[in-house]
């Protein structure tokens, strides 16, 4: 009888750590896509600085720019 609380105690701590681990796997693949984003657009704009229109260039070629749109990330 002592034990069965016990057991049921444990079995929550269980599914609170994954529940957590759940958390943090969102967090960091929700991190990694918006990381991946920024690097291929900022890559897209290096390589065809020409296809997109003059405003966007000094901003994204500057390398404040280029720090600028990671904070934004």
């Amino acid at each position: 009888m002592i034990d069965l609380p016990l057991k049921k105690e444990k079995k929550q701590e269980k599914i609170l750590t994954i529940k957590k681990l759940q958390v943090t796997f969102h967090f960091i693949s929700l991190h990694f896509i918006n990381f991946t984003l920024v690097v291929s657009i900022s890559i897209f704009i290096f390589i065809f600085p020409n296809s997109i229109s003059t405003t966007s260039i000094p901003i994204s070629s500057s390398p404040q720019g280029v720090i600028i749109i990671m904070l934004i990330a």
